[in-house]
């Protein structure tokens, strides 16, 4: 007896405007703690691809892409190509929440901390936390000398930070190293 061949279906391949759609409204419909997993999932995604680069100092620094002041960031953030960003985790976070949400428009050479601080979804002392946790202001922060001690090198700091919020469920916890 002859086995029928069996034929896998591919999944259909979603346009750019379709996958920016899908993810703007599964964003649109999430929790701000489920918003803040999603973010931390995708800024994680996004440095394993190699598009994110931790950087201490930058908030975000955009290469291989030239924007129009006012085009609207997300769709550059989804194509494929050689567009990289330099950034520090509060910068990390900013740039997955605006390929997730696509509520950010303007002078993609002028994304500093009013822009971030307007977009991200933590509140405000858990964001200090992150950006603490990151910067490693040890002086002012004396907590933040025991994530220099585990993760000195930038990547590994910012991967931890990332892990610790989907861990906690969208919240930072700066004793959870």
């Amino acid at each position: 007896m002859k086995k029928k061949p069996t034929t896998k279906t591919e999944p259909k391949k979603l346009t750019l405007r379709q996958l920016i759609k899908q993810n703007n409204a599964a964003y649109e419909k999430a929790t701000p703690e489920q918003r803040r997993v999603m973010i931390a999932k995708d800024a994680l995604q996004q440095i394993k691809n190699g598009r994110i680069t931790p950087t201490e100092g930058t908030y975000v620094k955009l290469w291989g892409e030239t924007l129009d002041r006012g085009e609207p960031l997300q769709p550059v953030l989804f194509k494929d190509g050689p567009i990289t960003c330099n950034c520090c985790a509060k910068g990390a976070l900013f740039i997955s929440a605006v390929r997730l949400s696509n509520r950010w428009t303007g002078d993609p050479t002028g994304i500093g901390s009013h822009e971030i601080n307007r977009l991200v979804e933590w509140p405000d002392s858990n964001y200090r936390e992150i950006e603490v946790a990151f910067e490693l202001w040890t002086e002012e922060y004396p907590w933040s000398k025991k994530w220099l001690r585990k993760y000195p090198d930038k990547e590994p700091r910012l991967v931890a930070i990332l892990r610790n919020i989907i861990r906690n469920k969208g919240t930072f916890k700066k004793g959870d190293i």
